[in-house]
């Protein structure tokens, strides 16, 4: 305003946004990697193996310690999301079909309270999540949508992000009604990165999203103002 050059502030708030959820997005995978090392050698595996493994074994932590299967479980979670991810997987209509049919079955299967899993239990969802996400299938949209009245504050903000990777499919955009009332969660971070996803989102003529912006840019939450 007024020409002044903006400050270091400003700028960290206009970037903020933008590394929380690039952040979001590879920390968890960073964090496996770390944690469980690359997976071991002997060949490369097919996605119908990768799915197989995910749909046999909980992958819950007992006790503190992770067994050998459930490390196989999220070393399997973590390629085949990445392979997804990767252009140069081609899978076939017919392929791309079967895996995001029976990665939907492995997000509906999980409680609808995710607050109700472990921590390791969460996690394993936003994996699957995430890996349904990069399949950029319409079929997707829909499991992701119902994730948003999980009522666990993180499972809203990653099914935010998966929908913010789909942007460009067709029936995500046309899921606006049902997404914009994340402008209004509960929790700051929710509301701040639904106000992201607004701007991938929304047009200048979307007279709802810009009423409930208006209301998020006078909120408490700073970052929450800032984004909106």
């Amino acid at each position: 305003v007024g020409g002044e050059p903006p400050s270091l502030s400003l700028m960290g708030r206009l970037f903020g946004v933008p590394l929380l959820i690039v952040g979001i997005m590879v920390g968890g995978a960073l964090l496996v990697m770390l944690a469980f090392g690359d997976i071991a050698g002997g060949g490369r595996r097919s996605v119908d193996s990768l799915l197989r493994t995910l749909e046999s074994s909980g992958g819950e932590k007992v006790a503190g310690a992770l067994f050998p299967g459930d490390r196989e479980l999220w070393q399997d979670a973590r390629e085949l999301a990445m392979r997804l991810a990767d252009q140069k997987e081609k899978l076939s209509p017919e392929e791309l079909d079967q895996v995001v049919s029976r990665l939907s079955g492995l997000v509906a299967r999980e409680p609808q309270d995710s607050r109700r899993l472990s921590e390791m239990g969460r996690q394993r969802l936003h994996f699957f999540m995430n890996a349904l996400s990069h399949a950029g299938s319409s079929r997707a949209v829909e499991p992701l949508l119902a994730r948003l009245s999980d009522p666990s504050a993180e499972t809203r903000r990653e099914a935010l992000i998966a929908l913010g990777r789909m942007h460009e499919v067709p029936e995500v955009q046309a899921s606006l009604s049902r997404i914009t009332p994340a402008l209004e969660d509960s929790d700051s971070v929710v509301r701040t990165v639904a106000c992201w996803l607004m701007s991938l989102l929304a047009r200048p003529t979307d007279e709802a999203v810009i009423a409930k912006l208006a209301q998020a840019a006078v909120a408490e939450d700073r970052e929450v103002r800032w984004n909106a």
